[in-house]
C-alpha cells in the first residue's frame, strides 16, 4: 500500500530503504495506543480513544484519496463509471468520501471554525502555529478545500 509506506518512510532516517522503514515502524500506532491503553488513568484512555480515531480516519482518508486517483487513472485510460453496473470505479464519488472524512460532521465555517475530525483537528493545530488566514480558517485546511474545489471542477468537465 503506497500510503502506508509513505507513511513509514516518514518516520524513517533518510538511509533506510522502504524494507528497513517498514520493519523498524510498521507498529508505531498500534505501540502509541497499546500503551496508552495499558496505563489505567482516565485521559490516557481518552487519549488512546482518540488517538485510534483521528488514525483510523486519517488513513481511511488517505485511501479514499489513493482510490480516487487510481480511479482517476482508470478514466483517462478510457473506461466510463456511467457504465459500469457495479459502481466500483467512481472517482467523483472517491473524492467525496475523503472530503467527508476529512471535514467530518457539524463543521462550522467561520468565525468559530467548531467541528470534529481532521479539519476540526487541523484548525486547532493551525492557532497554536499560527498558521492561519486573515479570516480565521487553517492554512492547510485552505489549501484542502482549494483542491477539492478544483478537482470538483476538473471532473465536471467533458473531457
Amino acid at each position: 500500500d503506497p500510503s502506508f509506506t509513505f507513511q513509514m518512510l516518514g518516520l524513517s532516517s533518510v538511509q533506510d530503504s522502504a524494507a528497513e522503514a517498514i520493519s523498524k515502524h510498521s507498529n508505531y500506532a498500534d505501540y502509541y495506543i497499546s500503551t496508552l491503553l495499558n496505563d489505567q488513568t482516565t485521559a490516557d484512555n481518552a487519549a488512546a480513544a482518540q488517538a485510534t480515531t483521528i488514525l483510523t480516519v486519517h488513513i481511511n482518508a488517505i485511501h479514499k484519496l489513493w482510490e480516487g486517483f487510481i480511479d482517476c487513472t482508470m478514466v483517462q485510460k478510457g473506461y466510463n463509471p456511467e457504465e459500469d453496473q457495479t459502481g466500483k470505479i467512481d472517482p467523483k464519488r472517491k473524492y467525496d468520501e475523503f472530503v467527508a472524512l476529512y471535514v467530518g460532521a457539524g463543521q462550522v465555517l467561520g468565525p468559530t471554525w467548531e467541528g470534529y475530525l481532521l479539519y476540526a483537528l487541523a484548525q486547532a493545530a493551525s492557532k497554536k502555529f499560527d498558521t492561519v488566514d486573515e479570516n480565521g480558517e487553517s492554512l492547510v485546511n485552505k489549501e484542502i478545500r482549494g483542491l477539492y474545489e478544483w478537482v470538483q471542477r476538473i471532473m465536471s468537465e467533458e473531457d
